[in-house]
């Protein structure tokens, strides 16, 4: 088996239906140290000893990370996660600064879902929660108690997905664009079959060299940290999530060392689980606050971003506006919203939403 093959057989997220959040773990290191101990000699030339060792280590320091949470040794488990991400600052690799980034130049989304769809939403009613109501922070995969952060998605369709498939006739949306020169986020977004098809590309036009095999070797040596922040969750309902603790530990650790500048992560979906080509489509980002204040909005993320007027899909669907342009922004990509049958999805009413709001100017978030 060679890295293309690995790559296209490993599936995230790792899909083990029964079992404690360490049962799922210790079958995954097994599983990845086996396949990448056995990898034959390629153009990618992955130290297999290296990365035997290392995810090892890795997945090592996730489950004692774990057991102190469950442990109550909150501190101690924050102590062993730090520990692992700024070793030689590996967490470096983990960022997006890969050859196939797609961040720059696109669209984000955030959706509400109202009682009352009649009722107009202003763009601070879209922005974070403002900080006087941090009692209103519910759980999340990526949250932290009482910390307002701002959650967005890649396209309507997935910020939809997240939010549980609400009524349309409920939503209000809006668009939001990064006005930084480049966004530094933790990047868990990219699923293996992405970058097997990224280096199989390299490998038709003869194209592979000393960065993109850095790009894949850095990938699989932190595979442990995209399993562990990725597993399906078992009991959706109780007040504590286990496979929330490793991604609620990542989120701390990005508050606790502003030195590197990390502006947030980027995580793809685990409600839809379906390949797509196109990683931005099916991902979210979470971006914590990076100025904290008694009252209000965090003023970092307030000038880093602008944004459109919110909409809300019911006046908008019985005004008659007719669609945007879609810019070549909306994705080329088929949807399966019933089982069996796809559409393309700017023929869908995500689509038409999309090109719909394309019509909104942006402007700056919050003046």
């Amino acid at each position: 088996m060679d890295t293309i093959d690995f790559l296209n057989g490993f599936e995230l997220p790792f899909n083990m239906e029964k079992g404690s959040f360490e049962k799922r773990i210790c079958s995954c290191k097994d599983i990845l140290i086996q396949q990448i101990s056995g990898l034959e000699k390629d153009l990618w030339d992955i130290d297999k000893t290296y990365h035997v060792k290392i995810i090892e280590n890795r997945f090592n320091a996730i489950l004692d990370s774990f057991k102190l949470v469950i442990a109550g040794k909150y501190s101690s488990a924050y102590d062993c996660f730090n520990n692992m991400m700024n070793t030689n600052s590996s967490y470096e690799k983990l960022c997006t600064n890969n050859p196939c980034n797609p961040l720059i130049g696109r669209l984000f989304y955030r959706i509400r879902v109202i009682d009352n769809p009649l009722v107009l939403l202003n763009k601070i009613d879209m922005f974070h929660i403002p900080f006087e109501y941090r009692h209103k922070v519910k759980r999340q995969r990526y949250s932290l108690l009482g910390l307002p952060c701002l959650y967005l998605g890649g396209s309507i369709y997935i910020s939809w997905l997240e939010m549980e498939k609400p009524s349309f006739h409920n939503i209000t949306y809006v668009k939001f664009e990064n006005i930084q020169a480049k966004l530094k986020i933790i990047d868990l977004g990219y699923r293996p079959f992405l970058v097997a098809a990224f280096a199989n590309e390299c490998e038709a036009n003869n194209n592979v060299d000393d960065t993109k095999r850095i790009f894949v070797s850095d990938y699989i040596e932190w595979l442990p940290l995209r399993v562990a922040c990725s597993l399906f969750k078992q009991h959706g309902d109780s007040p504590f999530i286990e496979e929330y603790v490793i991604p609620q530990l990542l989120l701390m650790w990005i508050k606790e060392n502003p030195a590197t500048n990390i502006d947030g992560v980027r995580y793809f979906s685990t409600r839809e689980i379906k390949p797509f080509n196109n990683p931005h489509f099916t991902c979210n980002y979470v971006f914590p606050p990076k100025d904290v204040k008694e009252k209000g909005i965090c003023d970092s993320l307030n000038s880093n971003w602008k944004m459109c007027e919110p909409v809300s899909f019911q006046l908008v669907s019985s005004s008659g506006i007719p669609l945007g342009s879609t810019e070549g922004r909306i994705p080329r990509e088929e949807i399966e919203l019933v089982n069996g049958i796809k559409w393309q999805y700017s023929v869908t009413v995500f689509g038409n939403m999309e090109a719909i709001i394309s019509l909104y100017p942006m402007g700056k978030c919050i003046p």
